[in-house]
């Protein structure tokens, strides 16, 4: 009966302390909290991601990528961070897809294939639109944007503006012959296929690939993995 009696106490403290950890992570997805300039982030909505460490823990946090800092941010109590210690991930899943740590910024992993494609998603900022003389609206540098923000783990915030004038830009990296090469235009990945540049070139005319579209991309990357090359 003792035993009986034990078994059901450590039951009860385990549900208990499971409801005391998810709690926490329901109250902060259900929460309704502020983004500010949301169209500076790679997704609509922060969401839970995992992160798979290089040691093998995973990490459960509620993320989204600022294209504008190429930083991946999170959100916890209201604030969104800055993730740090980039060199102990290994692999981020977020919204049904795949990210990994290269230079300091995150690239999603689009073709897992011989030739494998990433794409660095990055916001270049054409200036926060202000006020100006007669109804018209002045451009601030993306200097003066980068100044209103605080990061290195401490709470990322902006000041003062009304709105983002932000073109969303893209850079393409493969891996060929055990090296990362970038590209984001025809003539430049032509170059790492030289014997097969025809082929290719009429591939990407035949389906009007277009590089400013990371969906032609991957299937400019497909078709080359299809090929003997």
């Amino acid at each position: 009966m003792k035993k009986i009696f034990l078994i059901r106490h450590r039951i009860l403290a385990g549900l208990i302390l499971l409801i005391f950890f998810l709690l926490p992570l329901r109250a902060q997805e259900g929460e309704e909290v502020e983004i500010k300039y949301p169209e500076q982030y790679l997704f609509p909505d922060f969401s839970v991601g995992k992160v798979a460490m290089k040691t093998g823990k995973d990490i459960f946090l509620i993320l989204n990528y600022s294209i504008v800092l190429e930083k991946m941010m999170f959100l916890q109590r209201g604030q969104v961070y800055e993730m740090l210690n980039y060199d102990s991930v290994d692999t981020i899943y977020l919204q049904n897809k795949k990210f990994i740590p290269y230079n300091k910024v995150f690239l999603e992993v689009a073709v897992e294939d011989k030739i494998p494609l990433f794409i660095q998603h990055t916001g270049r900022i054409l200036g926060p639109s202000r006020p100006a003389a007669y109804g018209g609206k002045s451009e601030v540098s993306s200097s003066t944007y980068i100044s209103f923000l605080t990061t290195a783990g401490e709470p990322f915030r902006m000041k003062n503006l009304e709105e983002l004038n932000l073109k969303r830009d893209y850079f393409y990296w493969i891996s060929a012959g055990g090296e990362m090469k970038s590209f984001v235009s025809k003539k430049q990945f032509l170059e790492f296929f030289p014997d097969k540049k025809n082929v290719i070139r009429q591939y990407i005319r035949q389906n009007r690939i277009k590089f400013d579209n990371p969906e032609d991309v991957k299937k400019l990357v497909g078709f080359c993995n299809s090929q003997q090359f």
